[in-house]
């Protein structure tokens, strides 16, 4: 079935349904993050989901698709002193909304992109008022999926 869900997700992508290739990207990287920390070691489906994000966070956030040398990424809002990681958003602010209500709220969107120079650019915006976040960041969870030990069983062509 992960082969199955990343294949459409990339088939809506190309359609340009946004949401619903995310949908099926998240679902995938919770199959995975399951596989690579499970249940009997301690780890809760949203630990294991927003210990997989944390894990490839720089790889989602980077401009080229690899990697790039920052450690820990925190989004902080301002006079709350509150920060948040880029699982956590994944996992409470999309992951949770699609799953359960079938829909984003009103602060939570997905910023189109466009190809400048060959490569994505879209507007990342993370504040108490709102949460827009590429939408080729789908293009990395797809990437971060097919590129997993955990899933080398799988046929991807």
């Amino acid at each position: 079935m992960l082969v199955k869900y990343i294949r459409e997700s990339e088939r809506y992508w190309l359609e340009n349904e946004k949401e619903m290739a995310l949908v099926l990207a998240l679902l995938a990287i919770a199959a995975t993050s399951r596989k690579r920390y499970p249940r009997k070691k301690g780890f809760s489906d949203s630990g294991s989901f927003k210990k997989m994000i944390h894990d490839h966070s720089r790889t989602i956030m980077s401009s080229t698709g690899k990697s790039f040398p920052i450690a820990n990424i925190q989004f902080e809002f301002g006079d709350r002193g509150n920060s948040t990681s880029l699982g956590e958003i994944f996992y409470n602010e999309y992951r949770n909304n699609l799953f359960h209500e079938a829909t984003l709220p009103e602060k939570v969107s997905l910023s189109a992109s466009k190809i400048v120079d060959g490569r994505y650019q879209a507007e990342l915006k993370i504040t108490r008022e709102i949460i827009e976040i590429p939408d080729f960041f789908i293009l990395r969870l797809i990437k971060i999926v097919r590129d997993a030990p955990e899933n080398e069983d799988c046929t991807w062509s």
